[in-house]
């Protein structure tokens, strides 16, 4: 992992209400992006990238203007503007620590990412979504 350097990605929703600031220590090259295949991501469009050794800050201009959407096993809260429709990323809390994902869709440099690799997490139980999303989302502060 590259520590000389840390580099801050921004982004926001369409409507700017959702900001998003993704701090990390990876280049573009070592971090890696996810295109997952579940029926909401592809819906959606969605290509995800997370660093645990990272840092995400989502934050909401009015956070009555954020609905966060469960699916599936419920355990992570989707974030979408309720204004402009864009989905940001991903929240999932446990025992008092949030992780992120973020939408790399959403960043204002995605252009810049590599290409998504495909990835599908069917067949996963709570337990073992837990303890990936832990070893492997973004450690997060959300004000949503």
């Amino acid at each position: 992992m590259n520590t000389d350097a840390r580099h801050t990605h921004t982004g926001s929703c369409h409507c700017g209400n959702l900001r998003v600031s993704f701090t990390t220590g990876k280049s573009f090259d070592e971090l890696s992006v996810r295109r997952c295949t579940c029926s909401f991501c592809v819906k959606q469009g969605a290509f995800h990238t997370a660093d645990p050794a990272g840092q995400v800050r989502i934050e909401a201009a009015d956070p009555g203007l954020v609905h966060k959407y469960r699916f599936g096993l419920g355990t992570a809260d989707f974030l979408i503007c309720r204004t402009c429709a864009t989905y940001v990323g991903a929240l999932f809390e446990e025992d008092g620590d949030t992780f992120a994902v973020v939408n790399v869709n959403i960043l204002d440099n995605a252009a810049d990412w590599p290409a998504p690799q495909p990835k599908t997490f069917d067949g996963e139980d709570v337990a073992n979504r837990h303890t990936r999303r832990r070893a492997s989302w973004t450690p997060a502060v959300a004000g949503v």
